[in-house]
């Protein structure tokens, strides 16, 4: 870790900021949160298509139970006005917005991003 006169050395001393770090679990719920909500689709997808090759009626039966199921399992009630403020404090949440913050620094000396 870099502390903040190192990380920003032209900054006074009201300036410096460290960046916000993520730790290794929340960095891997990202990450599962978006391989499980991306790659599910695909997997159904590739599943469907080697069942078709491989002309089995078992993975094909398989598959279509697992969109079934997916397709009609009850979804999560709307959030009340006295829970939206809760859904953005979950661990999940948080995680996800520590994976994709990011600090843009530009250079206003540079007369091209003066304005």
């Amino acid at each position: 870790t870099t502390s903040p006169a190192t990380a920003y050395p032209n900054a006074g001393p009201h300036q410096r900021r460290t960046p916000c770090a993520i730790s290794f679990q929340d960095d891997m719920l990202a990450v599962c949160f978006f391989l499980v909500t991306l790659g599910t689709p695909l997997a159904i997808a590739m599943s469907i298509v080697a069942s078709i090759v491989l002309q089995s009626l078992h993975l094909l039966g398989l598959t279509l139970a697992v969109s079934v199921v997916l397709a009609f399992h009850p979804l999560p009630r709307p959030p009340t006005s006295s829970m939206k403020g809760d859904l953005r404090r979950t661990r999940l949440s948080l995680a996800l917005v520590r994976y994709f913050s990011m600090e843009v620094l530009i250079d206003r000396s540079n007369c091209l991003l003066k304005e």
